[in-house]
């Protein structure tokens, strides 16, 4: 389960899009390949799953962590 830090620390990584394709996410204690990010939308994958992630306007962040 993704606690609230983590949760903080996941969604600041759209303040730097331009390092995240090469440095990658961290989500759960796993570590993510960013293929794909743009403006407010991310894309993570491992060898078996993976993630996508929009910010929306009002500060939220929705996630979907596919298995």
């Amino acid at each position: 389960m993704v606690n609230n830090d983590e949760l903080i620390k996941f969604a600041s990584l759209f303040n730097d899009i331009e390092s995240l394709s090469s440095n990658g996410a961290d989500l759960e204690a796993v570590h993510y390949v960013v293929p794909w990010v743009e403006n407010n939308l991310m894309c993570g994958k491992k060898a078996n799953g993976g993630f996508f992630a929009s910010k929306a306007q009002l500060g939220r962040l929705i996630f979907d962590i596919l298995y």
